[in-house]
C-alpha cells in the first residue's frame, strides 16, 4: 500500500483518502494479487466488511435481520461524526466512544447511552440538537449534523437492547492501522529498465521512482562500495589489500563475495552486537543515584556478539532473550541471552531506610522496564503510555499493559549480583545429568516459582490501588484470537515462552516487519519506517509499504530468518550500490531522498571513529569477547562523575584498544569522547543515534587526547611502512585510511606543509634550545606551575602572615584555602635563595596544616630547600611535610618527604618508609639551594633533585592513610625529626605530573631561584624527528577529514 506523506495528519482517513494509488499490504498472501486503485478508507472498509457477522468467539454481530448491526452500521457512524472528539488522543468531557466500556460508562454530563431506551439516552438527545441548553454533537462549525437516516440507525440500535459484541472494537482498530495487518507477499513490480534491477529490492524501489519521473544515480565506485560495505558490516574501513583485490577483480559476483567474506569475519557481531545493544539499553551499571555495578553483564554482550557471528536464526535470537531458561534443551547460553531483561537501568540499591511502598513500586518499575523494552524492541509498539491510562494513540488498553506485566510477574532481578558471582565460573555448556534450570538459573533474574503472584490492573498505575485481576494474555488488538498460554512447570510459569513463540509467529504482523525495518536503516540510515521502535498510530508510514511486506515475508519464509541472509540480499542490490552523489532533478522532487534516488551519506557512530582511527594507526587490539575494558577519562573528569571506590580502573592502553563495544559503560559517568560525539542514551531504548554538529566535537577530534595519540600512532606506522620519503609517506596514509592515494592537489599542498613546518619546528626548537642553554632574560621566568590538581602552594614570598615579634605565625596556600599555623618561632628571611624570601626552620620550628592536601593514592610533591643537616638534635632525620601519627596507627602507612645522614657524611631522601634511605644527594656544600621532588605514581614511585633522577621504586607504593594531621617541617607528631634549613617553595599536587610538566616546573623553579638543573641536557630536535611530528599534524588532519568519518 502507498501512503501519501508521513504526517499524523496526513494519516487521518479523511486527509488519507485522497486517492493513493497502489497495491495492498493486506492482499492476497497466497496468489500475491495486487488490488490496484483502492484509498485507505476502502481498503479498511474491505477490512471491516469482512467482521461483519463475526466475533471473536465465533459469534455474531448480535441484531435482527432488519435491525441494525453495531459494527457494520454503527460504528461507522460514531467514527465519521465522533472519533475526532470523543476517541483515543482526544476525549472531550471525559467520553470516549471507541471502546465498548467507555462508552456505556459515559462522560462528564451523565451516562450516554440507555440500552432499550433511546429516548432516555443522552447520546440521542445530542446528536437530535436537544441536549442540555439545546446543544448538539457534533457542534455547530465543527462539521455537519447527522443525517436523519443515521440518527434513525443509532436510535434503533439503542432502542434493540444497543448490542456491542465484545471484542469487536480491537479488531476493528487491528485492521485500521496497518502494522498489524497480515504481512502480505506483494507482487514484484514491473519495470521498463530490467537491466538495472539485480534482485526484487530494485524493483520495488524503481517503481516508486519510475512513478515520479526520477532517475537513479550513477554505481558507485568499487573503492567507494567496498569502503560502503566494511564500514556497514564491521565498522572498520578495509585494508589497501581489500580494497585493491576488489578493484582489481572484474569477476561477476566480485562484490557478493566481498560481502561473504565481511560477514564471516568476527568483527561482523561486534558492529551489529553495539546496534543491539542500544535497543536494550546496555550498561554495566544501575544508573540512578547509586549506579552499581552489574557483575557480569559483560556476559550477556558476548553472548549478543556470539550469536550474531554465528547467524542464529532471528526467531531463536528473540526467544532465547525472553525465555533461555524455558526453552526445551536450555543451555548456559541460552540462560545468558535471558541478560535482556537485566541489563537495562533499574533502582537496585534501596537501604534499609526504604518503605514497603516504595518497595513495591520499585517492583512495579522494573516489571515496566521489562514490558516496555520487550513491546518496543521486538513489537516496535510503545506500552509504556498503558500503565496508567488506555493508550491515547494506538489501540493498546491498561488491561493489555496489566496482561504483559503478568507474563513477567514472576520474575526477580538479583540486586546484589550474588547468584552471577557464584555461577561466574560455570563452564559454557551444560553439565551432564544436571537440569539446566536448576544449573545456572539466576545469572540475570530468576523466577522463584512456577506460579506467580496474582496480577491486578492497577488504578492509574498506583501499586498501592489494585483494580480487576488480570491473566497473561498478548495484547487484545494485536491478534484475531489470543494465543494459549503453556501450563506451568515444576520450574517456571512457561509464560515467556509463551509470549515469545506468539512473538515470532505468523500470526504476529509485527515482528518481521520490525526487523527487516532495523536491518534496512543500519544500512541506509534511515528505515523504510522512520520511527523504528513505533508502529503505532504515532509513528511514521513507510515510504515503501509493498518492499517492507515482501522483504518481511521473504526474511521468514525463504531466508529462514537468517539475518546475514538479509545483509546480503540488501547490499547485493543495485540500490545499496547507487552512488552517493545526487542527481539536482531528483532533489527538486525528494529533497530528503526518501525514495533513494541515491545513496544517502551519513556519519559513522562514535564507536566505529574510534575503532577506525584505532585500526589505521595500527593499534587496534583484536582480542574478542570479555571483561570489559576502561577508555582514558581525564581525571577532572572521573572527579565530575560518580565514581565510588574507584570503579574506573586505571588506563592501560593495549588493553583500551580494544573494539568500543568492550568498553565498560557506566551510566553516571559517560566516557567523554563517546558523549560528545553523541553515544546513544542508555536510559531508553535508542533505534537511532542523533546526529549533532556542535562545536565541542571540532575541539574533540583536533586536540583531544585519544585523537593525538592515535595521530602520533599512524605517523609512527607509516614511517616504519613506508620509509622515509615524504611522497610514499602521503601514499601510504591515505591508503590506510581512505583507501586510496592523495589527488595531484593534495599531494602538492601536503608535502608544501611537511616541509615548511618541519623547518619551522627545527628553527623554534633551536631558538628554545639557545634560550635553555645559555638562559633567557634575566626578568623572564622559564617553563611554568601546572595548576591542575595543585592542593598546596606555600610561597615564603606570598600568604606569610607575621606576629608583633615579626616571626612568622601562619602561612596561607596560593591556591584553594589550605593554611599552616606556625609553631616555634620561624623568621622569614628576605633574600635567601636566588635573592628571593624564603621560611627560615632551625631546628624546633614546623607548621601544622588544617587539613589533608593529598587525598589521593598518586601525588606529587616539590620543594625549593636547603639542608643543613641534623644540627645538633637527636637522630639523623630531617622531614620536610608529613602525616606521621603513631598514636593513630599511622607510621609505616604514613607519607612523608624529608632528608637522612647517608654513609660517610652524605645524604639521602626519604619518600614514606616504604621508599627511603635512597641514592645520595648531590649537594657539595651544606647550604646549597636545591630542588626536591617525590612523586608516587600508578606503577611506580621516583625521588629528584634538581631534575636528575635519584631512585626509582618499580611498583607502586603501598596503600598510604591520608586522614592523620599534616605537618612542615617536622616528622607528624614526634617533639624530633625537625627540619634544619630554608624552605622556599612548596607545592603539593593530588596527581602524578607528567614528565612534561615536571620538567616545566623544574625550569620555572631552577630559573626563579637560580638553581642549577642537573638533568642530562637534551639533544636538539633531529629533522627525522621534526618531519615526524609534521607528519603527526598531517595524520591528525586526515583522521579529522569527512571523507574519514562518513560512510561513502
Amino acid at each position: 500500500m502507498s501512503f501519501a506523506p508521513s504526517s499524523l495528519t496526513a494519516r487521518r482517513e479523511a486527509d488519507l483518502q485522497a486517492g493513493a494509488v497502489v497495491s495492498s499490504v493486506g492482499g492476497n498472501r497466497t496468489t500475491g494479487e495486487v488490488v490496484l486503485g483502492m484509498t485507505v478508507r476502502n481498503q479498511v472498509t474491505c477490512g471491516l466488511m469482512a467482521l461483519w457477522l463475526i466475533t471473536p468467539s465465533g459469534g455474531v454481530d448480535a441484531a435482527d435481520t432488519d435491525g441494525p448491526a453495531f459494527l457494520r452500521d454503527v460504528r461507522p457512524i460514531f467514527k465519521a461524526h465522533c472519533f475526532r472528539c470523543h476517541a483515543a488522543g482526544n476525549t472531550e468531557g471525559e467520553f470516549r466512544l471507541d471502546r465498548k466500556t467507555l462508552a456505556f460508562k459515559g462522560g462528564e454530563t451523565g451516562k450516554a447511552i440507555v440500552a432499550g431506551k433511546a429516548a432516555g439516552s443522552l447520546l440521542v438527545q445530542m446528536i437530535r440538537g436537544r441536549g442540555p441548553g439545546d446543544s448538539r454533537m457534533p457542534p455547530e462549525g465543527e462539521g455537519r449534523g447527522l443525517r436523519p437516516d443515521e440518527i434513525r440507525v443509532i436510535s434503533e440500535w439503542i432502542n434493540r437492547g444497543a448490542t456491542w459484541p465484545d471484542g469487536i472494537d480491537d479488531q476493528a482498530d487491528r485492521l485500521s492501522l496497518w502494522s498489524l495487518r497480515p504481512i502480505g507477499r506483494p507482487k514484484i513490480p514491473s519495470v521498463q529498465d530490467r537491466a538495472w534491477v539485480q534482485n526484487p529490492i530494485d524493483s520495488f524501489i524503481l517503481a516508486q521512482l519510475d512513478a515520479r519521473e526520477m532517475t537513479p544515480s550513477p554505481r558507485a565506485r568499487p573503492r567507494h562500495l567496498v569502503r560502503r560495505a566494511s564500514l556497514d558490516l564491521l565498522g572498520l574501513p578495509p585494508t589497501p589489500e581489500v580494497v585493491g583485490g576488489f578493484v582489481a577483480d572484474g569477476a561477476p559476483g566480485a562484490f557478493a563475495r566481498v560481502i561473504d567474506r565481511l560477514l564471516a569475519n568476527p568483527h561482523y557481531g561486534e558492529r551489529w552486537g553495539r546496534h543491539w545493544l542500544d535497543l536494550v539499553r546496555y550498561a554495566d551499571t544501575n544508573g540512578y543515584e547509586v549506579d552499581g555495578v552489574k557483575p557480569l553483564a559483560w556476559k550477556y554482550r558476548d553472548w549478543v556478539i556470539g550469536a550474531l557471528n554465528s547467524d542464529r536464526p532471528y526467531d531463536r535470537f528473540v526467544t532465547e532473550q525472553l525465555a533461555g531458561d524455558e526453552i526445551t534443551g536450555a543451555t548456559t547460553e541460552s540462560i545468558l541471552a535471558t541478560g535482556f531483561h537485566r541489563v537495562g537501568p533499574w533502582d537496585a540499591e534501596r537501604g534499609a531506610s526504604v518503605q514497603k511502598s516504595e518497595v513495591i513500586a520499585e517492583l512495579f518499575n522494573e516489571l515496566d522496564d521489562m514490558v516496555s523494552t520487550t513491546s518496543q524492541v521486538f513489537l516496535g509498539m510503545t506500552m509504556g503510555c498503558a500503565r496508567c491510562h488506555d493508550h491515547k494513540f494506538d489501540p493498546l488498553t491498561a488491561k493489555d499493559y496489566y496482561s504483559m506485566v503478568a507474563v513477567f510477574r514472576g520474575l526477580k532481578r538479583e540486586h546484589k549480583g550474588r547468584a552471577e558471582l557464584a555461577r561466574a565460573a560455570l563452564p559454557p555448556v551444560q553439565l551432564p545429568g544436571k537440569d539446566p534450570k536448576t544449573q545456572i538459573q539466576g545469572y540475570f533474574f530468576f523466577e522463584p516459582s512456577p506460579t506467580p503472584p496474582v496480577t491486578h490492573l492497577l488504578k492509574r498505575g498506583n501499586p498501592n490501588q489494585p483494580g480487576v485481576e488480570v491473566s497473561a494474555a498478548v495484547p487484545a488488538a494485536l491478534v484475531e484470537k489470543q494465543p494459549a498460554f503453556e501450563a506451568a512447570d515444576k520450574f517456571t510459569s512457561r509464560r515467556r515462552i509463551s509470549l515469545a513463540r506468539w512473538i515470532m509467529s505468523e500470526d504476529n504482523p509485527l515482528t518481521r516487519r520490525v526487523i527487516v525495518n532495523r536491518v534496512w536503516q543500519y544500512h541506509f540510515g534511515t528505515g523504510l519506517v522512520r520511527t523504528a521502535n513505533d508502529f503505532g498510530v504515532r509513528g511514521s508510514l513507510p515510504t515503501h509499504p509493498e518492499l517492507l511486506d515482501w522483504l518481511a515475508g521473504w526474511f521468514g519464509d525463504e531466508a529462514g530468518y537468517s539475518l546475514k541472509k538479509l545483509h546480503r540480499l540488501i547490499m547485493t542490490s543495485r540500490t545499496y550500490a547507487t552512488s552517493k552523489r545526487a542527481i539536482p532533478a531528483n532533489v527538486e522532487k525528494d529533497v530528503g531522498n526518501r525514495m533513494l534516488s541515491h545513496f544517502p551519506v551519513r556519519r559513522l557512530e562514535v564507536e566505529a571513529i574510534r575503532d577506525s582511527m584505532l585500526a589505521v594507526s595500527g593499534r587496534l587490539n583484536d582480542q574478542l569477547y570479555g571483561a570489559p575494558m576502561y577508555p582514558f577519562i581525564p581525571k577532572d573528569a572521573l572527579r565530575s562523575g560518580y565514581n565510588p571506590a574507584g570503579v574506573w580502573k586505571p588506563f592501560n592502553e593495549v588493553e583500551a584498544s580494544r573494539r568500543t563495544v568492550y568498553s565498560f559503560l557506566k551510566r553516571t559517568l559517560v566516557i567523554p569522547f563517546l558523549e560528545t560525539l553523541d553515544f546513544c542514551d542508555t536510559a531508553r531504548s535508542a533505534d537511532r543515534r542523533e546526529v549533532t554538529t556542535v562545536a565541542p566535537q571540532a575541539l574533540e577530534l583536533f586536540n583531544g587526547e585519544f585523537v593525538n595519540r592515535q595521530s602520533r600512532h599512524f605517523a609512527d606506522r607509516i614511517i616504519a611502512e613506508a620509509g622515509p620519503v615524504l611522497g610514499d609517506q602521503l601514499d601510504h596514509g591515505f591508503l590506510l585510511s581512505l583507501g586510496r592515494k592523495p589527488t595531484r592537489s593534495e599531494r602538492a599542498s601536503l608535502l608544501g606543509f611537511l616541509s615548511n613546518e618541519s623547518l619551522l619546528l627545527l628553527a623554534e626548537d633551536h631558538r628554545r634550545f639557545e634560550r635553555e642553554t645559555n638562559g633567557g632574560p634575566a626578568t623572564e621566568l622559564a617553563g611554568e606551575i601546572t595548576e591542575t590538581g595543585l592542593a598546596l602552594w606555600l610561597d615564603a614570598a606570598n600568604g606569610v602572615t607575621l606576629n608583633n615579634q615579626r616571626q612568622v605565625s601562619r602561612w596561607t596556600s596560593r591556591v584553594g584555602t589550605l593554611v599552616a599555623t606556625a609553631h616555634g618561632d620561624p623568621l622569614v628571611t628576605a633574600r635567601a635563595i636566588g635573592n628571593r624570601p624564603a621560611i627560615n626552620f632551625e631546628g624546633k620550628d614546623w607548621f601544622e596544616l588544617d587539613r589533608s592536601p593529598v587525598t589521593s593514592q598518586q601525588f606529587t610533591i616539590i620543594a625549593v630547600v636547603t639542608d643543613r643537616g641534623a644540627g645538633g638534635q637527636r637522630g639523623s632525620h630531617r622531614n620536610l611535610i608529613g602525616n606521621w601519627d603513631g598514636g593513630r596507627g599511622n607510621s609505616t602507612t604514613s607519607i612523608f618527604l624529608g632528608t637522612t645522614a647517608g654513609s660517610k657524611g652524605g645524604r639521602t631522601i626519604r619518600l614514606t618508609d616504604s621508599f627511603s634511605l635512597r641514592e645520595k644527594l648531590a649537594v657539595t656544600k651544606p647550604v646549597s639551594p636545591f630542588v626536591l621532588t617525590g612523586v608516587a605514581e600508578a606503577a611506580n614511585a621516583r625521588v629528584f633533585q634538581n631534575g636528575r633522577l635519584l631512585d626509582e621504586l618499580k611498583s607502586p607504593l603501598p596503600a598510604r592513610k591520608l586522614d592523620t594531621n599534616w605537618t612542615i617541617g617536622r616528622q607528624g607528631t614526634l617533639d624530633s625529626e625537625y627540619w634544619n634549613g630554608l624552605v622556599a617553595e612548596l607545592l603539593v599536587w593530588n596527581r602524578a605530573l607528567t614528565e612534561a610538566e615536571l620538567a616545566s616546573a623544574w625550569r620555572h623553579l631552577g630559573s626563579k631561584y637560580k638553581v642549577v638543573d642537573q638533568r642530562k641536557p637534551r639533544e636538539p630536535l633531529t629533522v627525522a624527528a621534526a618531519r615526524r611530528q609534521a607528519l603527526i599534524q598531517v595524520c591528525r588532519v586526515i583522521l579529522n577529514l569527512n571523507e574519514f568519518v562518513y560512510t561513502d
